[in-house]
């Protein structure tokens, strides 16, 4: 099976994850025809099609982004989430971007905020309306249809938000994703999904669980609830990096975190096996030796691990050749938003 990371027409502000339009393929990519003649070619192959599918947020030029802030009296105004700030002047509340900086951006046209868990061109929809649910629910009908197998579902924990959005504590601005995580419908939205869509295609669900503790797992995997077929735990791949900083891991650690992981999906549930991603560096420059002596013996160690758990195991392309991470010697090589904000806040903290 094949993950393909997001196609969608986007303005690329996030290397496809702000997807302007969701029955478009980028024009980088090809034509919808392409994608249908690909399809039908992995089909003939044996081989099944998962696609990305990112409802968090859209970019700021989606149709939905474009009618919701023309006015706040406009139909599609509660497709995203809008707020008056301070009486100071300042943001409706203190939470944070991943991408750094403030998660709210100031609207002229309408005077409100949006909130924006990650760019400022990927607002996030607001789930609490009923028309946005029934809008995902169709766009996924419409790749299910095409026959595609399922859907990785791009930081899904947190389409639910809090209720009344309230500040930030301090200890939980170190880690806000634990927040934006639990939000009061999540289960429910899930749930509604699967017996909407997932269930009666009978076909696969990842979803990214950044912000899902150990504990939390079998909420959303327990096959007897009815949500996702498994999640990619973040535990492992971010073991050495606290708040974007740069630690040590150790092997004790690493052995410590797959045995929670095994454990965490119990008698009914299912996990996955990854140590690289679109997202991390290259396991083999991560966690083994990429000189020219070791790059082989680590990138089949590393292998080894991940291929032998009791779980679905992904393989980043390039994985397969033991590839290394690509000698980047500075932060302008990269062309990243989320490195290019992480650097501009670590900058500024010193």
């Amino acid at each position: 099976m094949v993950w393909l990371s997001p196609h969608f027409d986007s303005p690329n502000a996030d290397n496809g994850y702000d997807i302007r339009d969701y029955r478009q393929v980028m024009a980088e990519f090809g034509t919808m025809a392409d994608f249908d003649r690909m399809l039908e070619a992995m089909k003939a192959r044996g081989i099944e099609l998962i696609i990305d599918l990112v409802v968090n947020h859209t970019s700021d030029e989606h149709v939905w982004f474009a009618k919701s802030r023309r006015s706040r009296q406009n139909p599609h105004r509660d497709y995203y989430i809008w707020s008056d700030g301070q009486p100071d002047g300042t943001p409706p509340n203190n939470y944070p971007s991943f991408f750094g900086g403030s998660a709210w951006k100031f609207d002229s046209a309408t005077g409100q905020y949006y909130l924006h868990y990650f760019d400022v061109k990927q607002p996030d929809l607001n789930w609490e309306n009923p028309q946005v649910r029934a809008e995902v629910f169709d766009i996924m009908r419409f790749w299910l249809d095409k026959g595609v197998a399922g859907f990785r579902m791009d930081v899904i924990p947190f389409i639910s938000k809090q209720s009344r959005l309230p500040d930030l504590a301090p200890d939980q601005l170190a880690h806000p994703e634990f927040v934006y995580a639990s939000g009061p419908h999540l289960h429910q939205y899930l749930q509604r999904m699967h017996q909407e869509v997932l269930a009666p295609y009978h076909v696969m669900s990842i979803g990214e669980a950044f912000g899902v503790t150990f504990e939390q797992v079998t909420l959303f995997t327990d096959a007897r609830r009815g949500e996702v077929s498994m999640i990619f735990h973040f535990d492992a791949v971010r073991l050495d990096r606290d708040n974007w900083r740069k630690t040590e891991w150790t092997l004790p650690a690493l052995k410590a975190v797959y045995t929670r992981i095994d454990q965490a999906a119990g008698l009914h549930g299912w996990t996955t096996s990854y140590l690289c991603n679109h997202d991390n560096p290259r396991a083999v420059s991560h966690f083994g030796d990429d000189s020219p002596a070791w790059r082989e013996r680590s990138a089949k160690a590393l292998a080894t691990l991940m291929l032998t758990q009791r779980a679905t195991p992904f393989l980043y392309q390039g994985d397969e050749l033991g590839m290394t991470n690509y000698p980047f010697r500075s932060v302008e090589d990269y062309d990243d938003v989320a490195v290019r904000g992480q650097w501009v806040s670590l900058s500024k903290r010193g």
